[in-house]
């Protein structure tokens, strides 16, 4: 492959990498902060509108499925590859962007529930019955984002 064709792949690239592990490293050590730091009978102090508290969740958003925490891990699995190949086809650098957000809240939430079948869920907001992660806003951002790029034909 000669050099143009490399720096073009890394300029495409790179930048959706990069995001998708920096969303993944952010979202896992925020989690291990809040489990080593916080508990559900131990909360922070509300700041206003956000409280802070570690909960496991068995299962997916809003605990859909927690009584079959394996075939969550399942599909979390396949929702994983299937956000993948939806990188592979992004239109415009703004979506891969905005998919590689989605794809590092799905590996930070896999990652998470690989070990024992549970996510660390550890902020909540006033108004919001959930309790949710790094991963869940990158998930529901960036695939918001994603979602409308695709529609308008970015």
């Amino acid at each position: 492959m000669d050099q143009h064709v490399r720096d073009a792949v890394g300029q495409r690239w790179g930048s959706a990498l990069a995001l998708t592990g920096a969303v993944l490293i952010v979202d896992l050590a925020t989690k291990g902060w809040a489990v080593a730091q916080l508990s559900s009978a131990q909360a922070r102090p509300s700041t206003g509108i956000v409280r802070l508290h570690s909960v496991l969740n068995q299962g997916a958003a809003f605990g859909i499925g927690s009584s079959r925490p394996r075939l969550v891990l399942v599909m979390a699995f396949s929702a994983t590859v299937l956000c993948l190949g939806w990188l592979l086809m992004t239109r415009s650098a703004a979506e891969r962007l905005a998919v590689a957000t989605v794809l590092g809240g799905a590996l930070g939430n896999l990652v998470d529930r690989a070990a024992d079948s549970t996510v660390t869920d550890w902020v909540q907001v006033a108004g919001y019955p959930f309790t949710f992660n790094l991963a869940d806003l990158a998930l529901r951002v960036g695939g918001l984002v994603a979602v409308a790029l695709r529609l308008r034909g970015s």
